[in-house]
């Protein structure tokens, strides 16, 4: 309730119907993501998109909820930042425009602001990832080349082992079953 009445207040600051429109809250994306596998798609949900009035350019957000709003790590998951990107690129493919002209950017609320804090902390952040053509093509091409790999032709997955990945084993539900995985976490 916090959050809401915070935005609602201060609206203005993040988004100005003077120089925006609003193109849509929960833009379903549903796009195949190579030709080659036409049955296994990208389906995800934009949160919110506006649009210049005076540049034409989009703006997609992502609304993240945070207890204290992120720090350095979660602005360099690669994962978080490559969910912006692949709505950038499948946004751009709906669309029929150039990916140029859409912009990302996280929407961070934070469910906690500490009153007695040395310095005023907003409830909301905000993060640009990096997300020229580069960023996004190796994104997009990453999506890729896992659905080639882990999919056959008719969309059927391939049954064979997969790398770990690491970085995922904190939330992994198996980390602690040596039967399962070798990789213990402590």
């Amino acid at each position: 309730v916090a959050i809401i009445e915070y935005v609602r207040k201060k609206r203005s600051e993040y988004f100005s119907l003077k120089n925006e429109e609003l193109v849509g809250i929960e833009i379903q994306i549903t796009e195949p993501v190579v030709d080659e596998v036409p049955n296994v798609l990208m389906i995800g949900s934009i949160d919110l998109i506006m649009r210049s009035k005076t540049t034409g350019k989009y703006k997609v957000y992502d609304i993240k909820t945070s207890t204290s709003g992120w720090k350095d790590k979660d602005k360099r998951d690669q994962t978080k930042i490559n969910q912006l990107l692949f709505y950038k690129h499948f946004y751009s493919k709906k669309l029929g425009v150039d990916p140029e002209t859409i912009d990302v950017e996280f929407f961070i609320v934070r469910r906690k602001v500490y009153e007695d804090a040395e310095f005023p902390i907003k409830r909301i952040q905000t993060f640009q990832p990096a997300q020229g053509k580069i960023k996004t093509k190796q994104a997009v091409e990453a999506l890729k080349a896992f659905v080639k790999d882990a999919f056959t032709p008719d969309g059927k997955h391939v049954d064979k082992r997969y790398p770990k990945n690491l970085d995922g084993c904190k939330w992994c539900p198996f980390r602690d079953n040596s039967e399962l995985c070798d990789k213990k976490i402590s």
